[in-house]
């Protein structure tokens, strides 16, 4: 048997190994995972449409996602690809990566979740820090009932958005009731007390609006 025979009998093999892996452009991404194939069923996964090898496109190429993190990345994203058997229509996305949006400026043992507009959730020296290094806005975690924990300018508020109330503040009332100047044995003392105890009534009222239990 010669090379050329060799080379000739090895070739279907070849072609598959070289196709097992590859590079590809993400053209467009299918985020509910409904197929003409696969009806919707809330449980599909994700599905994007590759530019591969010499312009091949490869559609409804399903997209693996590690349990618990979900993304849905930008067009034009680097895709690496996985086909069983080197059969390319049964290709895999494996990994996606983005070197546009990625953080560059972590140190060693770092780790960073974040998105393409700088909004970034960094763990770093034993830290957590939330915010966008895009814009350095002021970092903030709140619900959809405008609960809310802001930090800006070395400060913290903690409170409701959608109410105006906001703890501290409301503390700081409390205080300020307290340390009044109420003269019980004076003239006018039985009224100031009762605006006293009305004032600190409404403020605990305020209080239990926006209390929550962990």
């Amino acid at each position: 048997m010669t090379l050329s025979d060799f080379s000739r009998m090895i070739a279907p093999l070849t072609r598959k190994v070289m196709l097992l892996f590859g590079r590809g452009i993400l053209k467009k991404v299918n985020n509910t995972g409904e197929t003409g194939l696969i009806p919707a069923s809330g449980t599909n996964p994700q599905r994007v449409q590759l530019e591969a090898l010499a312009g091949e496109i490869l559609t409804d190429v399903e997209r693996w996602q590690s349990y618990g993190f979900e993304s849905y990345p930008k067009a034009d994203a680097e895709v690496l690809i996985g086909a069983f058997n080197g059969n390319r229509s049964l290709a895999q996305a494996i990994a996606v990566q983005d070197h546009r949006y990625r953080p560059n400026d972590l140190s060693e043992g770092d780790a960073c979740l974040y998105d393409a507009n700088g909004a970034r959730i960094l763990c770093t020296d034993g830290e957590i820090r939330i915010g966008n290094k895009t814009t350095s806005k002021d970092a903030y975690i709140f619900d959809a009932d405008g609960a809310r924990i802001l930090c800006t300018g070395g400060k913290v508020a903690m409170g409701n958005k959608t109410t105006g109330k906001e703890l501290l503040d409301l503390f700081d009332q409390l205080l300020t009731v307290l340390q009044a100047d109420v003269n019980i044995g004076g003239i006018g003392s039985a009224t100031k007390l009762v605006t006293a105890l009305s004032d600190l009534a409404l403020i605990q009222t305020d209080l239990q609006n926006i209390k929550g239990s962990l």
